[in-house]
C-alpha cells in the first residue's frame, strides 16, 4: 500500500460532529457541523455552522465561521456542493427522512445570504444520497422507490425548473459521487448484497456509461476530484479499515493507501491548493485539522504523473 505524508492544521472553530465537506475554490474548503465554539454557549451548539478554510499563498490557513440559521438540523454526508457561486446544502432535521422535512438551502458566496427552497417543490425521491452541479444544472442523485435503479433529480438554478432522470443502466445503491471536467463520476453497488462498487460517468446530453470496477468496499465515506483522479475513503471488505483509494478516471486503474481508521470513523478528504488535502476529524481530539499529501501512481494519466503538484488537468 502507498504512504500517506500528514501535517497538522491550527485552526480555532470546533464542531460536535462532522456533517459534510467540499471544495470551493482550488485553494479554499468548506465543512459544516454543529459549532462547539467562537463564543457560543451551551445552548447553542445545535446551531449549524459553515467553516471555510483558505490557503493562502504562504501555505498557511485562514478561517471564516459562518453561522447558519439552523438549529437542530443536519447535512448529509454527501449532500452539499459548490456552484454558479453558491454554496448548495440539503438540509433536514436530526433522525428524520430528508423527504418530510427537509430543504435545500443556498448561502450566495458573495453576499453571505441565504435562500431556501421547501421540499415540497422538489420531485420525489426515497431519499437523497449525493448532490453534484454540471453547468447551471444541480443534480441531486438517489434511488426510486423500487430502489432497482438509480434517479437524478435536475434543478436548473437559472430557470428555476425541476425535473427528473431515471436509468436502468445503473444498478442498485447509489454510494457517492463527483465531478471531474464536465463529467460526474458515480459510485454504485451492482445489486443487493454485492459488495463490488461499478464508477459510473454522466455528462450531460449523454447520459450514463458504466466506466470501471473498485475494490470491494463496506462503504464510502467521502469521494472528491484532484485533476484527473478521484480520491474516495471507504471501508474495504478485505481488512474492514478506513483506506483512502484513488481512482484514475483516464485508465480506471485504483490505488489503496495506509489505512487512516477503523470502520467507525467518520472524516472528511478534501483537496485544497496544487498538493495536499486537508483532513476534518473532529474524534481525533490531538489534531482535528490535519493535511494529506499522497503520490498518485506515476505514468498513469501522463508519463511523470508523480505527486499532485505536477497534475495538471491541461497537460498534454
Amino acid at each position: 500500500m502507498s504512504c500517506i505524508e500528514w501535517a497538522p492544521i491550527s485552526l480555532e472553530a470546533r464542531i460536535g460532529y462532522l456533517c459534510a465537506a467540499t471544495a470551493v475554490s482550488e485553494n479554499q474548503i468548506v465543512f459544516v457541523g454543529p459549532l462547539t465554539s467562537h463564543g457560543y454557549d451551551a445552548d447553542e451548539t445545535s446551531t449549524l455552522a459553515c467553516v471555510f478554510v483558505t490557503r493562502k499563498s504562504d501555505g498557511s490557513f485562514n478561517e471564516e465561521v459562518v453561522v447558519t440559521p439552523f438549529r437542530e438540523m443536519c447535512v448529509p454526508t454527501h449532500c452539499m456542493t459548490c456552484t454558479g457561486g453558491d454554496l448548495v446544502l440539503l438540509v433536514k432535521p436530526e433522525g428524520k427522512p430528508f423527504f418530510m422535512d427537509g430543504f435545500i438551502a443556498v448561502l450566495s458566496l458573495d453576499s453571505r445570504r441565504w435562500e431556501i427552497i421547501p421540499v415540497s417543490e422538489i420531485p420525489s425521491l426515497t431519499s437523497p444520497l449525493c448532490i453534484f452541479a454540471l453547468g447551471q444544472t444541480l443534480y441531486i442523485a438517489g434511488n426510486t422507490h423500487s430502489r432497482d435503479y438509480a434517479s437524478l433529480v435536475t434543478y436548473d438554478t437559472e430557470t428555476k425548473v425541476w425535473g427528473q432522470l431515471e436509468s436502468e443502466r445503473v444498478g442498485g445503491a447509489i454510494s457517492n459521487c463527483t465531478v471531474v471536467g464536465d463529467t460526474a463520476y458515480i459510485l454504485a453497488y451492482q445489486g443487493e448484497g454485492d459488495t463490488e462498487e461499478v464508477m459510473w460517468s454522466y455528462r450531460e446530453g449523454e447520459g450514463f456509461s458504466r466506466h470501471g470496477l473498485l475494490p470491494q468496499m463496506i462503504g464510502c465515506l467521502s469521494m472528491e476530484s484532484f485533476g484527473r483522479h478521484t480520491i474516495m475513503l471507504a471501508s474495504l471488505e478485505a481488512d474492514e479499515l478506513l483506506h483512502p483509494v484513488s481512482y484514475s478516471t483516464v485508465s480506471g486503474e485504483s490505488v489503496v493507501y495506509d489505512r487512516v481508521g477503523d470502520e467507525s470513523s467518520l472524516m472528511s478528504w478534501t483537496p485544497i491548493g496544487p498538493d495536499v488535502m486537508v483532513v476534518v476529524d473532529p474524534d481525533y481530539q490531538e489534531a482535528p485539522y490535519r493535511t494529506a499529501m499522497i503520490s498518485l501512481p506515476g505514468g498513469d494519466d501522463y508519463v511523470s504523473a508523480g505527486r499532485w503538484n505536477v497534475m495538471d488537468p491541461d497537460h498534454n
